[in-house]
């Protein structure tokens, strides 16, 4: 997904932009996942496209689109397990560490996913494509047992424990109310029985 006619007024930052592109594309990524390092290499051009153009400009939507797009694609070629490259190009020693380091991976895949999806990109990308690759990520990050809740989620969820607990208490407290007057009710109105029985003799 390359866009070749961008205005001529952010050239120089979409060129650098598709030089860290291809050099990211190009790298293997080893053992270990480092996608940081490629998205810290844009930050600036990004900035100055941002300055420049806006960030709901057709440019900006467009490079977004096209980073967002190689990153997820290199995340996804990464966890395909059973492509012929990962055989070829590792030895047993590096394959048996590529596995150790699944779960690593994974979370560093989740938290780069999580960052993508703030990028303002094409909104037929984002439907058909993006949520889709982070899906598949969130699939596998539940299958190795990472927990895939956002700290939002995590919160909300926490709140609810909270309120649940809190008004089982309030339940419990109320029901010892009520049945404290009731007995309360009770003696008195025996006490008031017997003190009109007296006060008749």
């Amino acid at each position: 997904m390359v866009h070749n006619n961008y205005s001529e007024v952010i050239k120089g930052e979409i060129e650098i932009i598709h030089e860290e592109i291809e050099q990211f594309q190009d790298s293997d990524c080893g053992l270990i996942l480092n996608v940081s390092a490629f998205l810290d290499s844009i930050k600036d051009p990004f900035m100055s496209i941002e300055n420049k153009v806006g960030t709901n400009s057709i440019d900006y939507i467009n490079i977004s689109t096209e980073v967002v797009d190689v990153t997820s694609n290199k995340l996804l070629s990464f966890f395909d397990y059973s492509s012929s490259d990962i055989a070829e190009n590792k030895s047993a020693s590096e394959m048996v560490q590529f596995y150790s380091n699944q779960r690593k991976n994974l979370e560093e895949a989740l938290a780069t996913f999580r960052i993508l999806e703030h990028y303002n990109m094409d909104y037929a990308y984002r439907i058909k494509n993006f949520n889709k690759a982070k899906s598949e990520i969130e699939k596998l990050c539940v299958e190795k047992g990472i927990d895939i809740r956002t700290r939002a989620q995590k919160s909300i969820e926490h709140l609810k424990k909270v309120g649940a607990i809190t008004g089982e208490v309030a339940k419990d407290a109320t029901g010892f109310a009520v049945k404290l007057a009731v007995k309360v009710a009770i003696i008195l109105v025996v006490f008031l029985i017997i003190m009109a029985i007296i006060g008749v003799k």
